[in-house]
């Protein structure tokens, strides 16, 4: 051997190596002379196919010597990326147990195939296909459904497979296999089934095991599907987990208390497993709710969570690199020996080699990029706990100190004080302190888990103790523990707010600031998540972003209707949410606001009917397009607005009437459709031609013709406010051409007043103020909101044939203007009819906020607006 040769330095490195070439000169030249190649593993699996348990043990053995051979040289010689490494290494594990397992079944079974599904699970880096160079394998076998016969025989059959790989044979081995990681581990069936699997989670599951489980996968058999439907539970959680930060943290101390040598580059503080477990808590924390984020190899994982915005994507970059070296460095120490080491050597000599064999000029210059990267991953696992998802610095400062020790005992609902609670700042100090005592006394809190209890318990005593700032500090309090109580059986909410103070104290603003948004918190509590991330309010509002993002995760559903329909409610909740914390924080303008809400359900709907088309694999003659009417026509959402809208085709698609209607129903049923992540929006489809009576589809020219020879007055109000929202432009074009024409039309103004008014009598008949002696409902007393609507639709009737801009859809505020510039009425008062109204929808906005059902004020207040309101009114409806 020439000793000057890049394969020859290898060998002296690598005593392994060396070892094998002694033992089997060819396979030595051989591998020398194709250094390039990587093994030959499909070839491998036709030979394995057709060998039996005589032969297996010496198969998979002379397979492994040349596995390995080519794995040092090509790492050594030619510095293969590790990706390609790992993948050779994991993909002849499975290749390994896949044929081992077919002879000795057709041993014992008579078949290639085993019965009640056989079938071995890969757990660690083989579950996520990242093997290293003489690692164990850990597996678990399980079964499905098998009788006491069964069972028997495949206890054998897993013993026998495990044997094969297992045992040493001349000093040669495939792999050390540990099935410890079953159920009750050595203590526990061979063979666990499916079921006793599902049990075993339910009953004992903790949070190593969730964190070992999130890399199994089914490397030989059939049963893939069906434990992945029982893993994946048990390893992510619906909501966000913030338990799993308190079990990690538990399981951080365990982990720093032992005594792991420093030269211990997996073990030892900033190595491999640190690196592992600060992905791996990231993505049990979230991946129950973002399924990109379940990948199970590390590298993967992180540029998974880079994509979600948990870490940047430069702090993936790094630490992708940090783990190439920390991976190649164990490798390199395991080629020496064949050894399953990860301890760096302490002589000076073995030191030097090994820096050498990775390409550094000296140990000093190893040793100084290694102290680089265990610190940044140190840092990494270690922000797990209290930096993960972007805290400020106070906020770190209280978990640790919270973790450390608790500054003082929960409160009991005895020890709830009225005169602290009134020193504080509490109005109503007796009445707050009575609802805190039955709240903590009440049997909902008395039954939960201790665990849960005692925080609960923290959460009420931070609660009341942070309300006392907010400007509602009553109000503030009994709201937040309505949530609280609300959201306490699930423990992993309250571990989140105990985690992440700062999601307490934002719930608690957030309580002061609006009844009706802790409300909508409630009913929603994975919208927490929002409250998390402080750049919420400075993140831009972005309509292309919303399209994009809900598109993504109907992809991401592929063909599963039921998450496609949760993916729309938590995407419009989400979205709503954010745009509910700029409004109350002042960031936004109602008409602002209205506008957002109104895009927000353009996005939606469009995006959720181009589904809906793909889905249903129609021709792209089979068009369809969703017309807006009443506040979301005229932009004028609020949060709980109801969607009036109306679907229309080109007539050329008439052919396809009864496959379009089938989508537009299923439009319906996706948007309104209660599940358990609620709804997302009310729909109403009566004003279609000729109302509930009619076709739920209509023709652009069916259409055209009903607004011209059939349609009552009230319905050319409502074209007034409305406008193409969603689904083929050109459709929409043709409804807009249609909208202008009958709005152009010349009208007979006594009768259109006529019409008008008795039409504006009938909503006031409909909607009676059962107070009107002392108070005034914003929307329908006279001078309310609907004077104004009805107003400005009886002025774009009546002058939309000879004014062209009074047909556009700007909104009332907009039009009131406009007929004052126009001298339609004066301009005085078109101008202080839209002030007015503007001010009226702020006014009935900030009260619902407050979670009132119906918005009114005493006689005494909007005296103003009230009068310039019916003024516009009685000026436009003058004869």
């Amino acid at each position: 051997m020439d000793q000057t040769q890049p394969s020859a330095i290898a060998f002296n490195y690598s005593r392994f190596a060396q070892r094998v070439a002694r033992r089997d000169a060819s396979l030595y030249e051989r591998v020398v002379a194709s250094i390039d190649e990587r093994p030959p593993l499909p070839a491998w699996r036709r030979e394995l196919a057709t060998t039996d348990a005589s032969t297996i043990d010496d198969i998979l053995r002379r397979m492994r010597r040349e596995l390995m051979l080519r794995t040092v040289l090509r790492d050594l010689v030619k510095a293969a990326p590790l990706d390609e490494l790992v993948t050779d290494l994991s993909d002849f594990a499975d290749l390994a147990l896949t044929g081992a397992t077919a002879a000795h079944s057709q041993t014992i079974f008579g078949s290639v195939q085993p019965p009640c599904g056989f079938s071995t699970v890969a757990m660690g880096k083989l579950g996520a296909q990242e093997l290293n160079a003489s690692s164990d394998i850990d597996i678990v076998f399980i079964c499905d459904e098998p009788d006491a016969d069964a069972m028997d025989s495949l206890n054998l059959l897993a013993r026998r497979v495990t044997r094969s790989l297992n045992q040493e044979i001349d000093g040669e081995f495939v792999f050390r296999v540990d099935t410890r990681l079953r159920p009750y581990g050595d203590a526990g069936p061979m063979v666990p089934s499916l079921d006793f699997l599902e049990q075993y989670f339910v009953a004992q599951g903790r949070m190593w095991e969730r964190l070992a489980w999130l890399k199994a996968r089914v490397a030989c058999g059939t049963l893939g599907p069906a434990l992945a439907a029982l893993t994946t539970p048990f390893v992510f959680r619906r909501y966000l987990d913030f338990d799993a930060v308190a079990g990690m943290r538990e399981l951080h101390a365990q982990l720093r208390a032992e005594k792991n040598d420093a030269n211990n580059i997996k073990l030892g503080r900033g190595g491999i497993r640190e690196l592992e477990f600060g992905a791996q808590l990231r993505q049990l924390v979230r991946g129950g709710r973002d399924p990109a984020l379940r990948a199970k190899p590390t590298v993967p994982a992180l540029n998974a969570l880079a994509r979600a915005g948990n870490i940047t994507a430069t702090q993936a970059e790094t630490l992708a690199q940090h783990y190439a070296l920390l991976r190649r460095i164990e490798h390199v120490l395991q080629y020496r020996d064949d050894q399953q080491t990860q301890m760096l050597p302490r002589d000076a000599a073995e030191r030097n080699e090994l820096a050498l064999a990775l390409g550094f000029g000296s140990a000093a210059a190893l040793d100084a990029q290694l102290e680089r990267t265990r610190s940044d991953v140190a840092a990494f696992f270690d922000g797990t706990l209290t930096g993960a998802f972007g805290v400020s610095d106070d906020t770190a400062a209280r978990i640790a100190a919270s973790t450390a020790a608790p500054a003082s005992a929960p409160p009991t609902g005895a020890g709830v004080d009225a005169a602290t609670l009134a020193t504080a700042g509490y109005a109503d100090a007796e009445g707050t302190a009575a609802y805190i005592s039955t709240t903590l006394d009440g049997t909902r809190v008395r039954a939960l888990p201790a665990a849960s209890g005692e925080r609960f318990r923290r959460l009420v005593q931070a609660t009341f103790t942070y309300a006392a700032r907010t400007p509602l500090p009553d109000a503030a309090c009994k709201r937040t523990l309505d949530l609280l109580l609300a959201v306490a059986s699930r423990s992993s909410y309250l571990a989140l707010m105990i985690e992440r103070p700062q999601v307490l104290d934002r719930v608690i603003d957030l309580a002061a600031a609006s009844d009706w948004a802790l409300r909508y918190v409630t009913r929603h509590p994975l919208l927490l998540d929002e409250l998390m991330d402080g750049r919420t309010l400075a993140t831009a509002i972005d309509y292309q972003a919303w399209r994009r993002d809900l598109a993504a995760r109907f992809n991401a559903a592929g063909d599963d209707a039921e998450r496609a329909i949760d993916d729309i409610r938590h995407f419009q909740q989400n979205e709503t949410f954010r745009l509910l914390l700029k409004d109350i924080a002042g960031l936004l303008p109602l008409e602002i606001l209205s506008d957002h809400l109104s895009a927000l359900a353009d996005a939606v709907v469009e995006v959720t009917l181009a589904h809906l088309l793909r889905a249903a694999k129609l021709p792209d003659s089979a068009r369809l397009a969703v017309i807006a009417y009443g506040r979301w026509g005229g932009k004028e959402l609020g949060y709980a607005s109801d969607l009036d809208l109306i679907f229309l085709m080109p007539d050329d698609a008439v052919e396809h009437r009864d496959q379009l209607t089938r989508v537009a129903q299923r439009l319906q049923s996706w948007l309104t459709t209660m599940t358990a992540a609620g709804r997302a929006y009310d729909i109403d489809v009566r004003l279609r031609p000729d109302g509930a009576a009619g076709l739920l589809l209509s023709t652009v020219s069916a259409f055209a013709e009903y607004q011209r020879d059939k349609a009552w007055t009230w319905e050319h109000q409502a074209l007034t406010r409305a406008r193409f929202a969603a689904g083929d432009a050109a459709t929409g074009a043709e409804f807009e051409r249609i909208r202008n024409e009958i709005i152009a039309r010349p009208r007979d103004w006594p009768k259109l007043r006529a019409d008008v008014i008795e039409m504006r009598a009938r909503v006031a008949e409909g909607h009676p103020n059962r107070k009107a002696s002392e108070l005034f409902d914003l929307k329908h007393d006279n001078g309310g909101l609907v004077d104004m609507e009805f107003a400005v639709q009886a002025l774009v009737l009546r002058y939309g044939a000879v004014q062209p801009t009074m047909r556009a859809d700007h909104g009332n505020i907009a039009l009131a203007i406009r007929a004052g510039e126009l001298g339609l009425v004066t301009a005085e008062a078109g101008l202080a009819a839209a002030n007015a109204y503007r001010t009226l929808r702020s006014r009935q906005h900030a009260i619902r906020l407050q979670g009132a059902e119906r918005a009114a004020v005493p006689l005494t207040e909007l005296a103003d607006e009230r009068s310039a309101i019916r003024s516009f009114y009685d000026a436009v409806m003058a004869p």
